[in-house]
């Protein structure tokens, strides 16, 4: 989402997420009633210093904590010199 902040990254995701959740699948042949979808998102903000591989790796790591705090939400990576700072002081 070029020139798009992660808060309003977020706000667009929520409401994709919300939109999934609210469709029931249906079985075509049969009717049958399968349930509901859910969605996990992470979301990281480019920087100057990104390339694409840790650009990618830090939205990774913001979609596996959506999962892993209860999944069907989205999750905001933290800046990336927020992120270094809290890989120094690991």
């Amino acid at each position: 989402m070029p020139n798009t902040n992660k808060d309003d990254a977020c706000t667009v995701a929520e409401q994709i997420r919300e939109a999934i959740a609210a469709k029931e699948l249906i079985k075509r042949s049969t009717g049958e009633n399968l349930g509901r979808l859910t969605v996990s998102i992470g979301i990281a903000q480019a920087s100057m210093n990104d390339i694409s591989a840790t650009l990618i790796e830090r939205s990774d790591k913001a979609l596996y904590h959506a999962k892993d705090s209860g999944r069907n939400r989205c999750e905001i990576a933290p800046d990336q010199h927020i992120e270094q700072l809290q890989d120094i002081a690991v």
